[in-house]
């Protein structure tokens, strides 16, 4: 839940921004500071853009090899949005550190699949999943 004043730039916006913004576009601007800053406020739910600060912390959590946080944080991700494959893949990844392996496969897999909801927004998560899954597979 976001309450308050937010400014988003024009990158926010579909196609490039994704769907993570919509739920404070839709209400309407209330200011335009610039050609592409807009002002909105008020009250926000926004589920995608928690889950994908718990995705990213995930990440971090793993590149410090703090894996058991790091999977915690994954599968908060997860729960809020659970069709999403950039957040199955930060997910996978942790529990691929955490050596749970076939855990791990179960969520690249799905990462797959999850991306051919949208091919062009979720190719970098699909080919990751490709790739993780294959160093799975050579370990």
């Amino acid at each position: 839940m976001i309450e308050g004043t937010v400014i988003l730039t024009g990158h926010a916006f579909p196609p490039r921004g994704g769907d993570a913004y919509l739920p404070i576009i839709q209400t309407g601007m209330v200011d335009r500071i610039n050609p592409s800053l807009f002002v909105y406020r008020g009250r926000f739910e926004v589920p995608l853009l928690s889950a994908i600060s718990h995705a990213d912390r995930s990440e971090v959590l793993v590149r410090i090899k703090r894996f058991d946080e790091a999977v915690a944080d994954g599968q908060t991700a997860v729960d809020l949005v659970p069709d999403d494959p950039r957040l199955r893949l930060a997910l996978a990844r942790a529990l691929a550190g955490a050596g749970r392996r076939d855990d791990a496969r179960r969520e690249f897999e799905r990462t797959i699949e999850n991306a051919r909801s949208d091919p062009y927004l979720f190719r970098t998560a699909e080919l990751a999943a490709r790739r993780e899954l294959e160093r799975l597979d050579g370990n």
